[in-house]
């Protein structure tokens, strides 16, 4: 499989390919606007625990996710187990900017460093989430925010993400919308739901809206 990280996204299915993504929980958020290019989206605060990527591109996504999904299992200080939610967010390190215009999006030094993402269920905060005891994991807090997010399906792969993060700075450029911060990947489905019945997308932090 070209994409090795739909294997590990089983995690996210049970054994059929109808279970509905609203069957878990993802961040709260309310949306103040919808075009048919993005959202405006205001994201209450949450707790993530993350781990970093390295490397070759599904590779790292791999690893990452293997850490993330054992931390989750209960391979954490408290031996807790903690429900799955979505979505799985891969975002760029400062290392990474994206250019403000279009068609420019400019690649990471050599690759630069992402980290992946679980979200943690609303009951937890960094001092109330099991610690992990994978040095490589950490807890973080992420305030609240507002966010334009650009929904598509397909496939969970670099490429479509990158094509759909250049549509969403685009269209942010026309709606005079300023970005705010780099652009990050979101996966809500596993592998088994039908590629057209999958939800991607691509979040960019923003200015308050005036």
């Amino acid at each position: 499989m070209r994409n090795a990280l739909a294997a590990l996204l089983l995690a996210l299915t049970t054994a059929t390919a109808s279970t509905p993504v609203s069957a878990y929980e993802e961040p709260a958020y309310e949306v103040a606007r919808k075009t048919d290019d993005f959202e405006i989206r205001r994201y209450a605060p949450y707790t993530v625990i993350e781990a970093p990527m390295r490397g070759e591109y599904d590779e790292a996504r791999n690893d990452a996710f293997r850490k993330l999904f054992a931390y989750i299992s209960g391979a954490n200080r408290a031996q807790q187990k903690v429900e799955m939610t979505v979505p799985v967010v891969t975002e760029p390190q400062p290392s990474e900017k994206i250019a403000m215009t279009v068609p420019v999006m400019s690649e990471p030094t050599a690759r630069g460093e992402q980290v992946m993402q679980f979200v943690l269920p609303a009951q937890f905060d960094e001092a109330t989430a099991p610690q992990p005891t994978d040095p490589a994991l950490r807890l973080r807090r992420v305030e609240a925010q507002w966010v334009a997010a650009r929904r598509y399906s397909g496939r969970a792969s670099e490429g479509n993400y990158r094509e759909n993060a250049v549509a969403l700075i685009g269209a942010l450029s026309q709606a005079d919308i300023t970005p705010a911060g780099a652009a990050r990947f979101a996966v809500y489905n596993g592998p088994f739901t039908p590629w057209f019945m999958r939800r991607n997308e691509v979040l960019v932090p923003i200015e308050a809206p005036r």
